[in-house]
């Protein structure tokens, strides 16, 4: 789900989110989901910002014909170091959002075995429709050191599981390329708990709908040279 916000201007070193967030289906709490601002640092050429809801259920078309309320509360900006609020930031706001969500069940499916590009990850499953896209593959499980900011402000290491190359758009029969088409964290992560497995899957919502029969190629970030790694999608229906 995509918002478009007007007239919010966020200073350098800031972060613009919004204070708090309701996501409900049918009345229920409990939506899996992920939200923010895309590119922040940055508003689009009409001055705008985007901000992306990507709600993930493992039960295909969970979402379809249930009733969708999103309601975002007091837009603010946040200190990029520190993670502080900065109260002079604060417009305050109650913006509500109520819709019966409708669309297609349409999905088409791919099977293969083929490597993304020099990265280790060996692409098994895609499942794309015109609002969102799937993927499973073959990642072997390595660990990587990251610093966060902890809780009193400071920097701090963390380690976690390196995460596969990132799911980010496609190239059509026509030629089109739609590089940033997967918006938002999505879901992504590990198949299963146990230590020693390597299936990983990764779910985002796009910022445009397409026709995902004129899809040919699937395309992953390459954070090594800053290009992407294109796979031929030729097993399809």
């Amino acid at each position: 789900m995509g918002f478009q916000i007007d007239g919010y201007v966020s200073e350098e070193n800031l972060s613009p989110e919004f204070e708090e967030i309701v996501v409900t289906v049918d009345g229920m709490d409990g939506a899996n989901y992920s939200a923010g601002f895309y590119e922040e640092e940055e508003t689009e050429e009409n001055g705008s910002l985007s901000y992306w809801i990507s709600m993930t259920e493992m039960q295909r078309g969970w979402a379809l014909g249930r009733d969708i309320h999103v309601e975002l509360k007091n837009l603010c900006s946040y200190e990029d170091e520190t993670g502080e609020l900065v109260p002079q930031s604060m417009t305050q706001g109650n913006w509500s959002f109520c819709w019966n969500l409708q669309g297609t069940g349409e999905i088409r499916e791919w099977t293969l075995d083929v490597p993304v590009g020099d990265s280790g990850a060996v692409l098994h499953r895609v499942e794309l429709s015109s609002a969102s896209g799937y993927m499973e593959c073959d990642w072997p499980r390595q660990r990587e050191v990251r610093q966060a900011v902890g809780a009193d402000g400071e920097l701090t290491e963390i380690s976690r599981w390196a995460r596969a190359p990132r799911m980010c758009g496609v190239k059509l029969e026509d030629g089109t390329v739609y590089q940033d088409l997967f918006q938002g964290d999505g879901s992504e992560g590990y198949l299963s708990s146990e230590q020693e497995s390597t299936g990983y899957y990764a779910c985002r919502g796009n910022n445009r709908m397409i026709d995902p029969g004129k899809v040919v190629s699937l395309l992953f970030e390459n954070t090594t040279d800053g290009g992407v790694y294109e796979v031929p999608l030729t097993d399809g229906p």
